[in-house]
């Protein structure tokens, strides 16, 4: 809070206090008034809270979604690494019932590309 917001916040009491103490007098116009100013400053406190919940809320879906996203791309990841397995076995079991007919193969391939970073740009 800087010293702007403090003022403010004395005024406003200071406003508020001045209210109560005319219509304790008897002021209708202060009670009007009184009633005025509270009902919109609960109002405000009423929305001031409803939009932290809301931020909240978000925050915690995209952290939800966040970790959602890297389990899926770990278990893409061990997928890939079990059908790396099974075509490299399948492939060896070709070459050993077909003899050289299959051209050899010097590296195996991946069969799904995964760009490394692919959700760096929800971490921020």
């Amino acid at each position: 809070m800087n010293g702007y917001n403090f003022t403010f916040s004395l005024i406003i009491l200071g406003i508020i206090g001045g209210l109560i103490y005319a219509a304790s007098v008897g002021s209708l116009a202060a009670l009007a008034t009184l009633a005025i100013v509270l009902t919109i400053l609960l109002i405000a406190m009423g929305a001031g809270i409803a939009l932290v919940a809301v931020k909240l809320m978000a925050e915690k879906e995209q952290k939800a979604f966040m970790d959602n996203a890297h389990e899926n791309l770990t278990i893409m990841q061990a997928l890939q690494t079990i059908q790396n397995q099974q075509n490299e076995q399948l492939l060896r079991q070709a070459k050993q019932l077909t003899g050289a007919m299959i051209p050899p193969v010097t590296a195996p391939a991946q069969a799904l590309m995964i760009e490394d970073g692919i959700f760096e740009e929800l971490d921020k």
